[in-house]
């Protein structure tokens, strides 16, 4: 709750008026009238026949986006029908891209209205209460979404039960009526629902009955993002704008009245209400209250002098010269004379009250710089018109390599083998300008691709149920096969497993397996062909109008062969490929997955590598090479870095790039190495100035070997050290004699000491000295060979006192970074915890300076953190880098979020600036992607999962980012030299001002005050209840299992998979040892039916082999044995729950012996969907307790037995 107090003197009020930003104010209405229609009403989107009078103002921020993304309610009823009325104001009016019938609403632009009607609704609401099984209550539910989509046709869908499905059935047919008319500023949609659909039997509600009622406005915003809000709460009990549609108990009561009267006030989130009135017909707020000037109170005086506007930062430290406040982070002020106020508290963040601090003498400190800004020098490894998935960038995928090509007479087509960021189907003219980008569901796929000519591309995704699927080849989106409402087709009913090729030819797509080739007509998918493969079926080539062909060689000679009339006439590309080491090589091709030849006589080339990702294009007549397209990164653009000694010079994806500092493409130098990771990179500097490049493998979990490569000149790099995990400690190497080859006697071992955790976990910890820090050693570089290679001997690094040293956290934020000076180690914050902070050790004496508040931390912790504001860290990684500047800003650390933005913190305590725009509402695209371009309003990739990211500060003495998804974007942070320090002074807290501070925790504690960087947030207090119970039991050669699970969106799973259930929703497991290879038995609903997965890692009988890929495994896991196996199921859904009892057959299982009177080891678990039912969020299991991984599909398939029980049957 917030409430507003205005400072006493007139320069005070100019200040705050200037100073503060405007608090993200909610509205939080609780009372909403459905007045009796004054007569007839025609659902034409003309609100002429209504009474708006009960009209309700819905907005997220009405400090903001009032008048951008706002709504009014209003509601009426008669006899037949109840009806609404919105009227939206919106920036981007009925954007919704959906196709209504097959995409979900809420994706976009729509309505979602939730309700229940009882015939005895004076009584049967007032019971209902959180966890109330309303199953028991005389009332009837129904959750509506109404939109407009894309082809704009007017939709609506309902489930009509108190479970809301993610996309309910068709109600248009059902009498439900819609209208929309675009109006200045947004749009009018207007709605009639029979109440024959949302009432029982015969009860119609009339003048003093009440129904339960919310609504869910959903936009998608300029920034092509969703932005969903809740709106009409009850009073007196604590929203939840999160799970609304599932706490009914938290819904508003709407009352029914005669007739309407005077407009009711705007009720906002702090409690405040402002005046509506009627003008022109139409419901107005008056805004003028606004105008308030609104500060965060306090009582002591802090007073400056700025000679000119800056960002202005101030800090509080007691008499031991810690921080143990901060008044104000990063806070634009104007020129002239400030004043703040502190309110005599420590730390207050988030929903976290400070304490009074001691009666004694403080000092405070400020800090000022201008406003930084993010200006984009260029991009590397991405082909599209910009470095985004959004703003009509895109450009191929991220999992997977390129492996198709297809052309017609205007447009190639390129494919790639996986995608969940990034794009799986790219089509482009054919001088290469990106048209359209493509990917279906989650992690699509495009393996081979075909085109028929006349305007269709079809697209292989072998990797989400074998499927193939057809688009409009001219505009990238579905185009349903003839004669059926589907648009694809699965390839599983063949059971040949996946195909090797596709090829449209005479009417039909062929698809070429391992031992046989089925044919299938588009025109009548039924009408199939099958026969034996040949050797030719299986070849990759093009055939030219005139006959010749061009068939990929492989390897060695990684060459096309031009065959004419039999005989090969000509090859193109150098023999034996390009080169894999060195400068780079334009032309040579390298592992070629497809070819393709357009209709300009150019032959088309995707290259199946991930050091670096390209499609080529050469002139078929003469062989000679014409350009070439790479794109896209890694997930996350893991293992980027920027050169300190010239930013234009970057390395990432096995290479080092160029940017020439007037185009915004990087081209290809050369190879850094192709015998590294590529998951964390940074760059150091030697004694003389040398630029050395660190790389290790893939991050967060992963303890993986550093290498160390020297810089020579443009694509020359020389291996100098490596840094290797032994026992709790490690290994190096350096170069001794230059050879670049490890000699026995050039490793030292330190195997025997206990880093605390590993040197590389989410980021890098190397800074530009080269100095590394596991959390408990900070281990510098002790000496150099005289090749240049640097030496670490661990015998002279510095540990960290055991207070420092606990601060290591978890999911790969293992240790944070040292300061390049080497004098202050910072640490991320506790993971996965709400409220925690990071801490900044002088690494000299061990002394703690301050300990900055971070909340939410990390990915998991992320799903909870609140909107943001200005100095709040949420959902932070770890400590991304760390620079040295002069002057007063001095050391500053980078910390990375999971939440759109990164942190700039100092070494002496302050919050320096926050970059990066994390409000989807906010984000807003460049018009034209430049040198120079000014990125402030854009994520630094799409928002979230954002993993990549390195500073550096460049010999120039700026600071310079590498940041993005599926692009490698290089950009300046500018304004950080400008950083000034204002002198500070002394405060004097008396006892009385303890009282005092007192007085304002008191008032922060009970939400009449706001003197936080978030709104504040209920705490859970409930006890944790079981969640599960199981049992197994064996008998007549059946194992039978019976597990009871309380679940509020009981028994939801959308896998259309079987191999994926445990992915994607609610399902119920067992996990067993066993001689012939442990297993794990994953039962769910498989589109509507009870299936059984049984998976095991290795298996010494049957095989049945998957592989499995993930953000963190790109290369695939593989399990040897993965199958669907028979299983009799009962399932019983309750409200809340759901008890499932299920039997399989011992030799499914493929047991070394039977269970019956053993006692083994293994598990009993349950995974729980997403409301949408598409994606698990969270597993609990009976025994094994390391279960926080949700967000990684390998990762959650993997077994734990170090961690199972003992079950005895």
């Amino acid at each position: 709750m917030q409430k507003y107090t205005n400072l006493v003197s007139a320069v005070s009020l100019l200040v705050a008026a200037f100073a503060f930003d405007a608090f993200a104010t909610e509205t939080e209405n609780v009372r909403l009238r459905i007045i009796k229609a004054p007569g007839a009403v025609n659902v034409d989107a003309d609100s002429s026949d209504w009474d708006l009078s009960g009209s309700i103002f819905c907005c997220p921020d009405i400090e903001k986006f009032r008048t951008s993304y706002a709504v009014w309610i209003s509601a009426m009823y008669d006899k037949d029908n109840l009806y609404f009325f919105f009227r939206w104001l919106d920036a981007t009016p009925m954007n919704n891209p959906g196709l209504a019938g097959s995409d979900y609403p809420w994706q976009g632009d729509c309505m979602q209205v939730r309700l229940a009607t009882s015939p005895q609704s004076q009584t049967a609401f007032n019971g209902l209460r959180h966890n109330t099984d309303v199953s028991k209550l005389p009332m009837k539910f129904a959750h509506f979404e109404f939109w407009r989509d894309r082809n704009a046709t007017a939709a609506a869908s309902a489930t009509l039960a108190f479970a809301a499905q993610p996309k309910g059935e068709d109600v248009m047919s059902k009498g439900v009526k819609e209208a929309f008319a675009e109006i200045s500023g947004g749009y009018v949609q207007e709605i009639s629902i029979p109440w024959s659909l949302v009432c029982a039997g015969a009860y119609r509600p009339k003048a003093g009955d009440r129904m339960l009622l919310t609504f869910e406005p959903n936009y998608r915003t300029n920034g092509d993002q969703r932005l969903s809000t809740k709106e009409f709460f009850r009073e007196g009990i604590e929203p939840d704008r999160v799970m609304t549609f599932m706490r009914a108990d938290v819904w508003g009561l709407a009352e029914f009245v005669e007739k309407g009267g005077a407009p009711q006030p705007l009720r906002l989130a702090d409690g405040r209400t402002l005046p509506v009135v009627i003008k022109d017909g139409l419901p107005a707020v008056d805004w003028s209250s606004l105008k308030a000037v609104k500060v965060k109170p306090g009582f002591k005086p802090i007073k400056f002098k700025l000679d000119e506007p800056a960002n202005v930062s101030v800090i509080i430290k007691n008499g031991a010269g810690d921080v143990i406040a901060w008044p104000l982070n990063n806070q634009p002020l104007p020129a002239g004379e400030n004043e703040i106020f502190w309110n005599g508290l420590d730390a207050c963040y988030d929903t976290h009250v400070g304490n009074p601090v001691p009666a004694g003498t403080y000092t405070w400190e400020g800090l000022a710089h201008k406003p930084l800004h993010i200006e984009l020098q260029g991009w590397a490894h991405a082909a599209g018109p910009n470095p985004y998935d959004f703003a009509g960038g895109g450009w191929g995928g991220d999992h997977g390599d390129p492996c198709a090509v297809a052309c017609d007479g205007t447009q190639v087509y390129m494919g790639w083998h996986r995608a969940e960021a990034g794009q799986a189907v790219v089509a482009a003219d054919l001088d290469g300008n990106m048209i359209w980008h493509h990917k279906r569901g989650g992690f699509g796929s495009a393996r081979a691709l075909a085109v028929d000519g006349e305007g269709h591309l079809y697209v292989y995704d072998a990797g989400q149920g074998n499927t193939v699927y057809r688009l409009d080849a001219a505009k990238g989106t579905y185009d349903n096969f003839p004669g059926t409402n589907s648009a694809e087709f699965s390839l599983d009913p063949f059971k040949l497993g996946l195909a090797k090729r596709m090829r449209f030819e005479k009417g039909r797509l062929e698809f070429a397996f391992e031992k046989e080739v089925v044919s299938v007509a588009v025109s009548k998918l039924g009408d199939v062909k099958r026969r034996q493969t040949t050797p030719r079926d299986l070849q990759t080539r093009a055939v030219a109008q005139d006959g010749t062909e061009y068939i990929a060689t492989g390897a060695p000679d990684h060459q096309v062969s031009v065959v004419k009339n039999g005989r090969e006439i000509s090859r193109i590309g150098r023999k034996g490929g390009r080169r894999l080491s060195g400068k780079w090589d334009t032309d040579g091709m390298y592992n070629v997955a497809d070819i393709a030849l357009d209709s300009k006589g150019f032959l088309w080339v995707a290259e199946g590598d991930s050091l670096p990702r390209r499609v080529s294009k050469w002139n078929a007549a003469t062989g000679a090479f014409v350009a070439e397209f790479f794109g896209s990164t890694a997930y996350g653009a893991l293992g980027g870095a920027i050169c300190p000694t010239d930013p234009h010079i970057m390395v990432g994806q096995g290479c080092e790039w160029l940017l020439d500092g007037k185009s915004t493409r990087a081209k290809c130098v050369g190879y850094v190495s192709r015998n590294a990771g590529w998951g964390c990179t940074r760059f150091g500097r030697g004694p003389k100035g040398e630029v050395y490049v660190a790389i290790a493998g893939w991050w967060m979990t992963d303890a993986s070997k550093v290498k160390i490569y020297q810089r020579i000149g443009p694509g020359e790099w020389k291996f100098r050290a490596e840094l290797d995990q032994s026992g709790k400690g490690l290994k190096a190497w350096a170069d001794e004699n230059g050879d670049e080859q490890a000699q026995p006697d050039e490793w030292r071992d330190f195997s025997s000491m206990d880093l605390g955790s590993w040197i590389t976990g989410w980021y890098m910890t190397m800074n530009q000295a080269m100095t590394w820090f596991s959390g408990r050693y900070v281990i510098p570089v002790t000496g150099w060979t005289k090749c240049g290679a640097p030496i670490y001997d661990l015998a002279k690094a510095k540990k960290m006192g055991d207070d420092a040293a606990k601060h290591s956290g978890g999911m790969g934020a293992t240790a944070g970074s040292v300061s390049e000076d080497g004098r202050f180690a910072f640490y991320n914050a506790q993971y996965n915890t709400k409220h925690s902070y990071s801490p900044c050790y002088d690494i000299a004496t061990g002394r703690c300076v301050f300990k900055i508040p971070s909340c939410y931390v990390g990915v998991h912790g992320g799903h909870s953190a609140p909107p943001a504001k200005r100095g709040l860290i949420r959902a932070a990684y770890d400590i991304i880098g760390t620079a040295k500047f002069s002057g007063a800003l001095g050391n500053i650390f980078v910390i990375g979020t999971d939440k759109g933005e990164w942190h700039i913190v100092n070494d002496r305590g302050f919050y320096v600036a926050g970059l990066f725009e994390p409000e989807p509402m906010s984000v807003a695209w460049p018009e034209k992607f430049e040198v120079g371009t000014v990125l402030d309003r854009t994520p630094p990739g799409q928002g979230s999962e954002d993993f990549g990211g390195s500073i550096i500060r460049a010999d120039d003495g700026e600071l310079y980012a590498m940041f993005g998804k599926t692009a490698f974007i290089n950009a300046k942070i500018a304004g950080l030299k400008t950083a000034k320090a204002i002198p500070g002074g002394k405060i004097e807290v008396t006892q009385a001002d303890v009282a005092t501070a007192n007085g304002f925790k008191q008032q922060l504690a009970s939400g009449k005050l706001a003197a936080f960087t978030c709104d504040f947030e209920p705490e859970d207090d409930e006890e944790t209840k079981e969640l599960f119970t199981a049992s197994a039991k064996c008998a007549g050669g059946r194992v039978s299992f019976e597990y009871e699970v309380e679940d509020k969106t009981p028994w939801v799973n959308g896998a259309s998979d079987f191999r994926n259930m445990y992915a994607m929703g609610d399902t119920v497991d067992f996990q067993l040892a066993d001689a012939n290879g442990d297993l794990r038995l994953s039962v769910g609903s498989l589109q509507g039916k009870v299936a059984a997965a049984l998976y095991k890692p290795k298996s010494k009988t049957e095989k049945a082999p998957h592989t499995f890929f993930s953000g963190v495994y790109r290369d695939g896991v593989t399990w040897e044995l993965v199958k669907e196996i028979p299983v009799d199921a009962k399932v019983e859904k309750r409200d809340g729950g759901y008890k499932i009892a299920f039997s399989v057959a011992e030799k499914d299982l493929g047991l070394a012996a039977p269970l019956a009177g053993r006692a083994v080891k293994g598990d009993f678990g349950v995974t729980f969907g997403d409301t949408a039912g598409r994606d698990t969020v969270l597993r609990v299991f009976k025994f094994n307790k390391e279960t926080g991984i949700v967000s990684d599909e390998v990762e959650e398939l993997k077994l734990q037995p170090n961690n199972w029980g003992t079950i005895q049957f």
